[in-house]
C-alpha cells in the first residue's frame, strides 16, 4: 500500500515536501522560543517596575509619615532652648509661616497653649501663605493674615493686612479686594 501511494508521488512533491515540512518545524520552534523568550523579558521588566515603584512610594511614604514628626520635634527644640516662648505665640508666627515654606509635604502646621491662643501656618494651594490666628484677646475671633510666597503680607488695601472672621462687617469692596488674589472670603451675616 505504500508503495502505491509513493510511486503516484511525483519526485517534485517527494522532494518539496519534507523541505517544507522543515521549514514550518523551524520556523515554528524559533516563534515558539521567541515567544517564551519574550514572555520572560516582559515579565522580568514588569518585576524590575513593580519593585522601582513600590520602592518610590515606600520613600515617598517615609518622608510623608517622618515629617510631621521632625516638624513637632523642631517646636520642641524651639522651645526648650527659649527661642520661642508658649506664653507668647506672636513670635510663632513668621516661624509657622516659614514651616510651611521649608516642607514641601505639608500645608498647615499650627501650635496652641494652655490659655486657648492658637497659630497656625498654611500653605494654600494658589501658594499663598495665610497665618491664622484666634486668642483671647480677639475675643476668640478667628484672625487671617494672607501673605504671598515670598512672604510678605498682602496689600488688599492700604489699610487692611489682618482680616478678622467673625464680628465684622461685610463691605463689597473687602470681597472685591479680596477675589483679585482669588481668595474667597464668608463672612457670616
Amino acid at each position: 500500500m505504500v508503495p502505491k501511494i509513493l510511486d503516484k508521488l511525483s519526485l517534485r512533491t517527494v522532494l518539496i515536501v519534507p523541505f517544507v515540512l522543515q521549514i514550518v518545524a523551524a520556523v515554528g520552534l524559533v516563534g515558539y522560543l521567541s515567544f517564551r523568550n519574550g514572555q520572560k523579558a516582559v515579565n522580568n521588566l514588569a518585576g524590575q517596575l513593580m519593585s522601582e515603584v513600590s520602592l518610590r512610594v515606600e520613600q515617598n511614604l517615609q518622608v510623608y509619615l517622618t515629617t510631621p514628626h521632625q516638624i513637632n520635634q523642631s517646636k520642641l527644640d524651639a522651645v526648650k532652648l527659649g527661642l520661642l516662648k508658649m506664653e507668647n505665640l506672636s513670635a510663632w508666627e513668621k516661624y509657622l509661616g516659614r514651616q510651611v515654606q521649608l516642607y514641601p509635604y505639608i500645608n498647615f502646621t499650627a501650635v496652641g497653649n494652655e490659655n486657648g491662643d492658637y497659630r497656625s501656618g498654611e500653605q494654600l494651594s494658589n501658594g499663598s501663605r495665610t497665618i491664622n490666628v484666634i486668642e483671647k484677646s480677639t475675643g476668640l475671633n478667628f484672625i487671617l493674615t494672607i501673605q504671598t510666597s515670598e512672604a510678605s503680607a498682602l496689600q488688599l488695601s492700604p489699610l487692611l493686612k489682618t482680616l478678622i472672621i467673625g464680628n465684622i462687617l461685610h463691605t463689597k469692596a473687602l470681597s472685591k479686594q479680596a477675589n483679585q488674589f482669588g481668595v474667597l472670603f464668608m463672612f457670616p451675616s
